[in-house]
């Protein structure tokens, strides 16, 4: 997300530089701070523009139900909390570690982060916790949902995802579930630009990652 507002202005700046720089007339009439004047302008229109019609999105309280996945599981119960954005693609990739657990018996429940998740997790064996990065942290909704919880020592799994600074979020992320009296077990980063060469479909690392985790 952060590539469009960077091409519209990098547009801007050549838009403006090029035909100042090239035209001798223009420079005569136009003094180079009155046009990195006028630039600055046009960056800040845009940067305001982007972030009026982001930041509701990153902001949302997304509301679901609890969802029941293998109940008939008998290696562990697991809760599942995930902070959807502006794709499918945070659900997808709790969806897939949820796939991992199952594959080894767990329970699951999974469900978003929201005003209305769950705060008494005493019962669940496994907690984990899936958000995207936004300006390198962690989305608000998950670390305040965290703020909200006494993990009480339980094994808390983190799935950072991200183009960039997804380990920085992560990192984030395990602070305050230690301040949360977590007892953070694994950190899993996943990349939303799988379809660039050389990157690991995130669908695979996710269920990788929960087919990994310890039994109770």
């Amino acid at each position: 997300m952060l590539v469009i507002p960077l091409l519209a202005i990098a547009l801007v700046l050549i838009m403006n530089v090029i035909p100042w720089y090239t035209n001798k007339q223009r420079r005569r009439k136009e003094t180079s701070s009155r046009m990195w004047m006028r630039t600055l302008v046009f960056v800040a229109l845009i940067a305001i523009v982007w972030w009026a019609l982001f930041m509701p999105w990153i902001n949302k309280d997304w509301v679901s139900d609890v969802e029941v996945v293998n109940s008939e599981g008998t290696a562990g119960t697991a809760y599942i909390a995930y902070y959807p954005g502006r794709s499918t693609f945070a659900k997808d990739v709790a969806d897939a570690f949820v796939t991992g657990l199952v594959d080894n018996g767990w329970r699951c429940e999974i469900t978003t982060a929201s005003s209305q998740a769950p705060t008494n997790l005493d019962r669940y064996d496994l907690v984990a916790l899936v958000s995207p990065t936004y300006m390198l942290q962690p989305a608000g909704r998950v670390t305040r949902y965290v703020g909200k919880l006494d993990l009480g020592g339980k094994d808390v799994v983190i799935i950072s995802s991200g183009l960039f600074s997804t380990k920085q979020a992560a990192t984030s992320l395990a602070e305050r579930v230690r301040a949360a009296g977590g007892n953070p077990i694994q950190t899993v980063e996943v990349k939303t630009g799988a379809g660039m060469a050389g990157m690991v479909n995130p669908r695979d690392v996710a269920r990788e990652a929960g087919a990994a985790v310890p039994l109770p």
